[in-house]
C-alpha cells in the first residue's frame, strides 16, 4: 500500500481516516480515538495536545478506497462528523489556542475544507502550516484568527 494511505498506528490501509487537527496527522479513527482516550499527546510526535479534535479526511478516504481496488468490507463504519474528544485538560474551551498560536476552530474549518476539495488540497499542502497556505490570512491576536481567504 502507498505509505500515505496507511495509518501510522495500525499500519493498515485507511478505512475511516481522520485528521487530528492539532498535530496535522491523519490516523484511523478507531485507533486514534483509543490512543486519545489514554493519552494527552500526539501519537506521532509525542507533543502535548491542548485539544483532541478529529475531522474526517475525505481526500485520504477516497484515495484509500481507490487503492483498495475491491469492494469495501460490509462492516466498515464511517462518519463525516467532526469529533471533539475534549482537551488534555477537560477545561480547555473549543476556542482554545493550538500550540501554533492559531485558533483551533478556524484551523479545523480550514482542514475540513481542504479534505473535501482537491484544489485546496493542492494549494494547502499537508507539510506546511496554515500560516503558509496560499490565500489564507491571519490577524496578530491571541489566538490568531483567520481574517481573509483569497482563493482567486
Amino acid at each position: 500500500a502507498v505509505p500515505e494511505l496507511v495509518c501510522p498506528i495500525t499500519q493498515q490501509l485507511f478505512e475511516d481516516p481522520v485528521l487530528l487537527v492539532e498535530d496535522g496527522y491523519t490516523y484511523e479513527r478507531s485507533a486514534v480515538t483509543a490512543w486519545l482516550e489514554q493519552n494527552d499527546t500526539s501519537p506521532m510526535s509525542g507533543a502535548p495536545l491542548a485539544t483532541k479534535m478529529l475531522a474526517p479526511n475525505m481526500l485520504v478516504r477516497q484515495q484509500a478506497d481507490a487503492a483498495r481496488r475491491e469492494e469495501l468490507p460490509s462492516d466498515i463504519v464511517r462518519t463525516n462528523e467532526v469529533t471533539s474528544l475534549g482537551g488534555a485538560n477537560q477545561n480547555v474551551p473549543d476556542h482554545s489556542t493550538l500550540s501554533t498560536g492559531l485558533h483551533v476552530g478556524d484551523v479545523g474549518v480550514l482542514l475540513s475544507w481542504r479534505a473535501r476539495n482537491d484544489v485546496l488540497a493542492n494549494r494547502w499542502p499537508n507539510n506546511a502550516p496554515p500560516t503558509e497556505w496560499y490565500g489564507v490570512h491571519f490577524d496578530s491576536s491571541a489566538p490568531r484568527r483567520v481574517t481573509e481567504i483569497d482563493l482567486g
